[in-house]
């Protein structure tokens, strides 16, 4: 007796790997694509880290003596301040608010 393979399907076997062959070059393509944005990723970060290295954190007493944290760049630029210098006005009027609510004056 001679056994014949079954093709139940009605598709050509030979179509089939036709076609995993084609769905496995666009992932390898897609793979290349996104190493590609990974490596352009850690690049950039290797550069702001790089630039971070250079700038100079300060840890101060504002007129106020508050403690004010400023981060610089390399030419002295203020980057960041913390607080920011809006809250000045603001925590002003806050203590003063807080002065009236528990004066011993009524």
């Amino acid at each position: 007796m001679e056994i014949k393979p079954s093709n139940q399907s009605g598709v050509n076997p030979a179509s089939g790997l036709a076609k995993a062959a084609t769905e496995a070059e666009r992932t390898q393509s897609a793979g290349k694509g996104q190493k590609a944005a990974e490596e352009s990723s850690r690049k950039k970060a290797v550069q702001q880290t790089a630039t971070q290295a250079q700038d100079k954190t300060i840890f101060a007493l504002d007129s106020e003596n508050r403690v004010v944290i400023q981060r610089l760049d390399a030419n002295g630029k203020v980057l960041q301040q913390i607080p920011p210098e809006e809250f000045g006005p603001v925590a002003k009027e806050l203590k003063a608010l807080m002065k009236n609510i528990f004066s011993r004056e009524a």
